[in-house]
């Protein structure tokens, strides 16, 4: 005969285990049910009889189980024989859950609150609730090896048999600790990400959802649309209304279809918010995640006008020249005073959008971190900035690109020697207007105690519609390049493009001059790598449709141009830069002499670069008619 024993609510209460209640009367070899029945705390205790004579009791098998408690914390102690306490069970069951463990123990069981707790030793224990309520109930099968029950001891006489009676209260039971399984939790839901990113171009943008602290059935998550300024049917579809977990899924996803429009209107974003999810699971902290849509379509039509080249003296009089696509001069410009002798870096771009490169110069050694940026056309100062903390005198370099699609050129600066490998990219837009706002500062080169500087190129290496910037190690640094997209910049964020790797061989310990131009016409930008200073005049270019889609290994191995440019005994470096010198709309690339050289400055064609005819350059010439210490640079 057998009897169950129903589920008992406890209220929260700290139990005494001395308390003693009215008995009810079961027989062995109980089953727990599944019944909710409501039983005031201390109200009922409870008494087993089993089988008969002294030495022939049943030996049972105890389950106990914590079942959907609805609030608050329920604790299970475990007390020896001797009444000593090595732990709790669980230390804490957060709503709703379930927590089992069963007798009959063969190996060690380690508890939830990491108590060690030995196989075949019987433990008291000791159900307690700190808040909330919650249900509980055991199971007692006939198939132990140690007494199930803790309480009193008695002996009685039914029909001639001899019965012994174990009391069992709501507070306590014996079990021999067996191995214990827990159901676990549902978790809770958030996006992997704040920001996701995708062009127009691509076709289809994938989000991703997250479910941590437990994984414990299947649930769905509401997802909607909250914010942003692309438009439902007009720049993206197919956003479900829910995503699905499968029980024990820990990561869900779903795709946005994202329409290729020829509509002219820049980045649009769409902001996604989870709701509550099903099955008691909850949101996590980062509940809504904003998708970013970059605008393939070409910006109105303006008449292009051939880019200006523009060189500067490295040190001396502060002096750049500027030069038309004919190779013919256009103007000159002496932007700092003359009693100033730590040269000019030099860069050029179209910074107000009006179709006309500008011109970006920066201080080197001994000045101010200071930058100006010219009206190409009217050679008007547009702005004039401390791009880093006044104080620092080590020079800057400046780098020019449309890094958020915008249509204006932003001016990235980072230091010279004495400063950390830093990038601070300001935005074109704001600098048109006579004033700056900093897009981004971050260490290019990811070691903050390094001190060599850093120098940068902007280019669309992946042909994705932004201009990614490219870093370089600074002098004592070996010639270490960082890759950054773009696109993730605009967003407000940071990836990297493609790993790290090394342009030279990186024992040497000079960094790399970087320029960045699509000398093959295809859509992806190229990078073009030089000698540092005291290092010979080498330049390495390199293939970006080839980096960004097969890998650095595959770049490297077949490189799209390796030459020294000039004399390869000198040992000054060389400077780069890019420009369109014989107008046929591919990028040339422009070579500056290094240290303590005669000033030179050299044009290779984007059929030479291609073709690998790098012996000789295309066309040359003497700007400064003087022997420079820092060279000259090219933009």
């Amino acid at each position: 005969m057998s009897r169950s024993l129903s589920p008992f609510r406890f209220r929260p209460q700290v139990w005494d285990l001395e308390n003693r209640y009215a008995p009810a009367v079961l027989s062995d070899n109980l089953s727990a049910t599944t019944a909710d029945t409501e039983a005031a705390v201390g109200n009922t205790w409870l008494t087993s009889s089993f089988g008969t004579g002294a030495s022939a009791h049943t030996l049972n098998n105890v389950t106990l189980l914590l079942s959907n408690p609805t609030a608050g914390v329920a604790e299970v102690d475990i007390y020896t024989d001797g009444g000593n306490q090595p732990g709790s069970l669980v230390a804490a069951v957060t709503s709703p859950s379930t927590y089992s463990t069963s007798s009959l123990a063969a190996t060690t069981f380690t508890s939830a609150s990491g108590v060690s707790l030995t196989a075949n030793t019987t433990y008291w224990v000791v159900l307690k609730a700190t808040s909330g309520e919650f249900d509980w109930a055991y199971t007692i099968s006939n198939s132990g090896t140690g007494d199930g029950f803790q309480g009193t001891y008695g002996q009685s006489a039914d029909a001639g048999a001899t019965w012994f009676t174990y009391d069992i209260y709501p507070t306590q039971m014996t079990v021999t600790v067996d191995t214990g399984t827990s159901t676990g939790l549902p978790g809770a839901v958030a996006f992997s990400a704040a920001a996701y990113s995708a062009t127009e171009s691509s076709g289809t943008a994938t989000i991703t959802v997250t479910r941590t602290g437990g994984s414990t059935g299947a649930i769905t998550v509401p997802v909607t649309v909250s914010g942003g300024t692309a438009t439902s049917g007009t720049d993206y579809t197919g956003l479900p209304t829910t995503v699905t977990f499968a029980d024990g899924a820990t990561t869900a996803t779903f795709t946005v279809t994202i329409i290729d429009d020829t509509t002219v209107e820049g980045s649009e974003t769409a902001t996604f918010s989870l709701g509550t999810p099903t099955g008691s699971a909850t949101l996590g902290t980062q509940a809504t995640a904003t998708l970013t849509i970059a605008d393939n379509d070409s910006t109105a039509t303006t008449t292009v006008t051939p880019k200006l080249t523009a060189v500067a003296t490295g040190s001396g009089s502060p002096k750049v020249i500027v030069y038309n696509a004919d190779g013919t001069q256009a103007y000159t410009l002496t932007p700092f005073s003359s009693a100033f002798t730590g040269g000019v870096r030099v860069a050029t771009a179209d910074v107000t959008g009006d179709g006309y490169d500008d011109i970006i110069v920066g201080a080197g050694p001994t000045s101010a971190p200071t930058v100006i940026v010219y009206n190409g056309v009217t050679k008007a100062i547009l702005v004039t900035f401390n791009a880093f903390e006044s104080t620092f005198t080590g020079g800057v370099f400046v780098a020019a690109g449309d890094v958020d699609d915008d249509g204006r050129a932003d001016v990235i600066v980072t230091p010279d020697q004495g400063g950390g490998p830093i990038v601070a990219i300001y935005s074109g837009a704001t600098l048109a207007t006579g004033g700056t706002t900093e897009m981004q500062r971050f260490y290019g080169i990811e070691d903050s105690s390094f001190r060599g500087g850093a120098r940068a190129a902007v280019g669309d290496l992946n042909a994705d519609g932004y201009d990614d910037v490219v870093v370089s190690a600074g002098f004592l640094g070996g010639p270490r390049i960082s890759t950054y997209s773009g696109l993730a910049l605009a967003s407000s964020t940071r990836t990297h493009l493609i790993g790290d790797f090394f342009a030279f061989e990186q024992t040497l310990r000079n960094g790399a001059f970087v320029t960045v131009g699509d000398f093959n016409g295809d859509g992806y930008a190229d990078i073009a790598f030089g000698g540092g200073p005291s290092g010979g005049p080498r330049v390495l270019v390199l293939n970006g449709k080839t980096l960004t889609t097969s890998g650095i290994d595959a770049a490297l191995t077949s490189p799209m141009a390796n030459f020294f440019a000039g004399d390869s005994s000198l040992r000054g470096g060389v400077r780069l830069g890019v420009g369109d010198a014989n107008g046929d709309g591919i990028d040339d690339l422009l070579t500056g002499s290094g240290d303590g050289e005669e000033s030179q400055v050299r044009v290779y064609s984007s059929s030479r670069i291609t073709s690998g005819s790098t012996a000789t350059a295309d066309a040359s010439f003497d700007p400064f008619s003087a022997v420079l210490a820092n060279g000259v640079y090219v933009g």
